[in-house]
Parts: C-alpha cells; sequence; structure tokens
C-alpha cells in the first residue's frame, strides 16, 4: 500500500522503525486517526486560513489558576473531534 498523503504531507514515513506503508492496514488507519487528532488539537481555532472554526479555542490561565468553565472547554474540544473527525465515534470526557 502507499503512503498516504495525509502522511507524505506531514513528511511521516516511519513509526518507531518501521516504514508505515509496511504496517498492517487496520494500524495505519489507527495511526492515520491519532496523526490527524494531533494536528487537529494542537491548532489554535481561527488560524486555519481555511476554516476559521477549526481546532480548539485558547484556554485561559488567569494568574496561574484553571477558570471554572473547564467542563465547557472540554465540550469544545469534543465538538470539535466530532465536527472534524467522522472516523472517530462515541467521544467521551474523562472525569
Amino acid at each position: 500500500m502507499a503512503l498516504s498523503f495525509l502522511y507524505r504531507l506531514m513528511g511521516i514515513t516511519h513509526f518507531r522503525g518501521v516504514r508505515i506503508d509496511n504496517l498492517p492496514e487496520e494500524f495505519q488507519e489507527v495511526l492515520s486517526v491519532l496523526f490527524y487528532l494531533r494536528e487537529l488539537l494542537n491548532t489554535r481555532r481561527g488560524s486555519f486560513l481555511g476554516d476559521s472554526a477549526y481546532g480548539i479555542p485558547d484556554f485561559p490561565i488567569v494568574h496561574g489558576r484553571i477558570p471554572t468553565d473547564v467542563d465547557k472547554y472540554g465540550i469544545s474540544i469534543k465538538r470539535c473531534i466530532v465536527n472534524y473527525d467522522r472516523r472517530v465515534d462515541n467521544v467521551r470526557l474523562a472525569e
């Protein structure tokens, strides 16, 4: 199987010393989801020119303290994953 466009775009050819296109297809799919989620969750909302809603909002830390609306932030992350990666279902927030 040829290396996917996403892997080529990101410059990723190996995972733990093994060429990605030599891994089982199911594992390649899991890696694809993980790599995409990493990119999604490391993108600040509003910074992607193609879609201003893509990414997650800034997490405000005021005077070194976490705000009380941390649940809203978690819901925002969940919504982002559900909206931008249809391969992921049953997204749950850890307590």
